[in-house]
């Protein structure tokens, strides 16, 4: 043929396979689009480098985010990095959200306390009044100090009945302490059977003393269990207030008996007032210490009653001097001491009060903080359970198309190195492959020479006579079917193949092929 046009072998493409892939007739894209989704994956798989460079166990371990196992566990790892944090975050608002709602109810519990706390003292400064009456009564027997307890009885009756609660400690085994009703029939009896049992004014106010006693450790209990935070020195400080009025109580029921009687007959009387004034005074200076709340509202209620305080000292210092200007004892001198220490316990109340006040205004604050951290927490919360089945879909969405995009992308390439690889063969028909290889890589190729070589060139004879009686499809054929057989025979030698023009067949062997095989 008079032409350059270069006759390819059609069965030799065909017949040529790559390594650990599987060729199919179709050179097409669509070719790709007809295998299964097992056939895809392997098929990918053998074209992928990464898979086969990673050992068996981490291949299984990462996934191949093509395969159909590998996207399955891309998309676990994506919800995983958006689930956890959100998991994460909700946690930490449940915490907070039941931290909040503990430190609250602690709260409410300890304003409850507290104003449980101020019926109780209420009930206590009542029941030192019916201990101090009933002192002044045992010791000036008269039908003027008779009057002054009955109408203490009443009083207490009345304080009693305000608690909100009953007050002592289950663990108090004491069968008149057991209900509020065991108690008043106790206490009416003991006023029933005064004037028949002949006590002492000291029995009479241990009796009291020991009621209060009980009434004080279960506040002690009741307070210490709570967890107050930042105001417990403040709530010791009411405490240790609570305690130094009792004892201021108890200082007023022997002085009362001091001046009833005139002076301390027993020596053990003059013992207990001493110790309960330093124990009030002691138990008075520990709150201060503990709450400067506590030293500052005393300190400014004291000053309106400076003179009253001047009367109870020197009134003090009479009764450490065991000695009274009133030898026999006075009722008016008696009830002139309980006026002023009256006066003076007033105050130490008063302060109470004023501190209780100001411990409901810090619950108050800390309980509407909790309000606010537990209302932030709730809104988070929600947020959170109503965004992340949003941000869980957007996720399983976007990890869904960008599967997909890799998947189509995996396709075209497949099909890309398939056309590369046909094209290459092409290449190397035509051109020796070290010359191919460097017009691949762009680099120039420059003419070499050979001292020496073997170069076969044949030729069909009558080849022109033959074509013309002959359809081009069968001449086609006639040149493919002869020319592979000279490919196949070739490929026993050290030959190669220069190019097939027409019926011609252009072979090269020798020094100059070797040279070619090497480079």
């Amino acid at each position: 043929m008079a032409g350059r046009n270069r006759v390819i072998p059609v069965e030799s493409i065909k017949n040529r396979k790559s390594p650990g892939t599987k060729l199919h007739r179709s050179n097409s894209l669509s070719s790709t689009l007809s295998l299964s989704p097992t056939e895809l994956n392997e098929a990918i798989m053998g074209m992928l480098t990464v898979g086969k460079r990673l050992e068996p166990c981490k291949r299984v371990c990462i996934g191949n985010p093509i395969t159909t196992a590998g996207q399955r566990k891309q998309l676990a790892k994506m919800l995983t990095v958006v689930l956890f944090p959100l998991a994460v975050l909700t946690a930490i608002t449940a915490v907070d959200f039941s931290n909040s709602l503990s430190m609250y109810m602690n709260t409410a519990e300890v304003m409850m306390r507290i104003e449980f706390g101020v019926e109780l003292g209420d009930f206590l400064m009542a029941l030192q009044n019916e201990r101090d009456m009933s002192s002044l009564y045992l010791s000036r027997i008269g039908s003027d100090t008779k009057s002054d307890l009955l109408q203490a009885y009443p009083q207490t009756d009345e304080a009693l009945d305000k608690l909100s609660s009953w007050p002592v400690s289950s663990s108090n085994k004491l069968k008149e302490f057991q209900s509020r009703e065991w108690y008043i029939n106790f206490i009416n009896r003991h006023r029933y059977e005064l004037d028949s049992t002949n006590t002492s004014v000291t029995a009479e106010i241990n009796f009291y003393s020991n009621h209060i006693d009980i009434f004080i450790r279960w506040m002690y209990e009741a307070v210490s269990e709570l967890n107050t935070g930042l105001i417990w020195k403040t709530l010791v400080g009411y405490q240790e207030l609570i305690i130094s009025s009792e004892y201021i109580g108890r200082e007023r029921g022997y002085g009362i008996y001091y001046y009833s009687v005139g002076s301390f007959r027993d020596r053990s009387h003059y013992i207990l007032f001493i110790e309960s004034q330093d124990t009030a005074r002691a138990h008075f200076e520990s709150a201060r210490m503990y709450s400067e709340t506590a030293s500052d509202i005393y300190q400014k209620n004291l000053d309106t009653n400076n003179d009253t305080l001047q009367e109870i000292n020197k009134l003090r210092n009479e009764i450490k001097i065991n000695s009274s200007l009133v030898q026999e004892g006075s009722t008016s001198a008696a009830k002139w001491w309980f006026s002023n220490m009256s006066i003076y316990r007033d105050v130490m109340r008063n302060t109470q009060r004023l501190l209780t006040s100001k411990i409901n205004r810090l619950l108050e604050q800390n309980a509407a903080l909790d309000m606010t951290n537990m209302i932030i927490a709730a809104a988070i919360f929600l947020g959170i359970i109503m965004v992340s089945p949003t941000i869980t879909f957007s996720v399983y969405k976007l990890t869904s198309n960008i599967q997909k995009y890799s998947l189509q992308i995996a396709r075209k390439t497949k099909a890309l190195n398939k056309e590369k690889k046909q094209s290459e063969e092409i290449l190397f028909q035509m051109l020796p492959k070290s010359v191919a290889q460097h017009l691949k890589e762009n680099h120039s190729v420059n003419a070499e020479q050979f001292q020496e070589c073997t170069i076969l060139q044949s030729d069909m004879v009558g080849f022109t006579k033959l074509s013309s009686n002959s359809s081009p499809l069968q001449v086609t054929e006639m040149l493919n079917i002869l020319f592979s057989c000279f490919d196949n025979r070739i490929n026993l030698y050290d030959v190669y193949k220069v190019e097939t023009v027409g019926d011609g067949y252009l072979v090269v062997s020798g020094n100059a092929f070797k040279k070619i095989m090497l480079a």
